[in-house]
């Protein structure tokens, strides 16, 4: 055991429910992964849909809570039953801690011991240690100091509640001292414009060997990182032709990708190439109607 170590407990102690609700111990994918050997002090992350970022966001944010005396988490999302929805995933990973059926025995115990001395107490809104709220969450969050602030959703909120979004910009971002965690997560809604594109484009125009610990650092994961976005093709089914071309064109493009973002390279398959023509296909539909 490395206590010491953020990525250790991340990787041992915590639980989680996955998108069929079924417990179980949390065990990074390769994009979080990633992300955490990249991270930064204040972070834009641009990300497909079911990655798991939002997860990844509330394990470390409890775990701040457990091992970093005076961190004060903020949970920001589009809604507020979106923004409770997060801080029950972190009342998960620590009412789980002692779960002896999802951990081994020695993880059991070690998550008893933590609890032991840091006894949290949550609500549907908040986290409370000894009458000190730690954890928060809601949709904006103006007059609070984070030590830890995550944003889930911007893009839809700045196209959808401009104004919440400035209330955002205005107060729960410039609230959190320099040093301190700032991550950003969401896909993006709108095209060229509103706040989050706004910030995407700084973010992306930084030299990240430059960035102070105020700048954002730009992170970006595309659907065809993640196994997940595939179907299997059915027996005598093709692709369309406009497809096959479009991942001919793209091929060049996730290779420079791979090489500037330092993502490990592999060839589409046929798998992942069906699964984008029938999204696109559904897309085009719904256009349409």
């Amino acid at each position: 055991m490395n206590l010491q170590s953020p990525a250790w407990r991340l990787c041992h102690l915590y639980a989680i429910r996955d998108n069929k609700g079924r417990l179980g111990a949390f065990n990074p994918n390769d994009a979080q992964r990633h992300y955490y050997n990249r991270k930064h002090t204040c972070n834009h992350i641009l990300k497909a849909r079911k990655l798991g970022f939002s997860t990844y966001d509330m394990m470390e944010g409890l775990d701040a809570i457990l091992w970093q005396p005076g961190a004060e988490v903020g949970i920001i999302d589009y809604s507020l039953p979106d923004a409770k929805k997060k801080l029950a995933m972190m009342k998960t990973a620590y009412t789980n801690l002692d779960n002896a059926q999802i951990h081994p025995p020695e993880i059991a115990a070690l998550g008893a011991a933590i609890k032991r001395r840091m006894p949290l107490k949550f609500t549907a809104m908040e986290a409370t240690h000894m009458g000190r709220v730690v954890v928060y969450c809601g949709t904006s969050l103006r007059g609070t100091t984070p030590t830890h602030l995550y944003i889930s959703e911007l893009g839809k909120t700045a196209i959808f509640a401009p104004g919440k979004a400035d209330e955002i910009q205005s107060g729960a971002l410039n609230s959190v001292a320099p040093g301190n965690r700032i991550t950003i997560e969401s896909t993006h809604e709108g095209g060229k414009a509103g706040m989050h594109y706004e910030m995407l484009c700084t973010a992306m125009d930084q030299d990240n060997a430059k960035l102070s610990l105020i700048d954002f650092k730009f992170h970006f994961f595309p659907w065809w990182i993640d196994p997940i976005y595939s179907l299997q093709i059915p027996l005598g089914e093709t692709l369309r032709p406009e497809i096959i071309e479009y991942f001919i064109e793209l091929e060049p493009k996730r290779i420079i990708f791979c090489q500037q973002h330092e993502f490990q390279y592999k060839p589409l398959t046929i798998g992942q190439m069906y699964w984008y023509d029938k999204k696109e296909k559904q897309t085009y539909q719904l256009s349409l109607t």
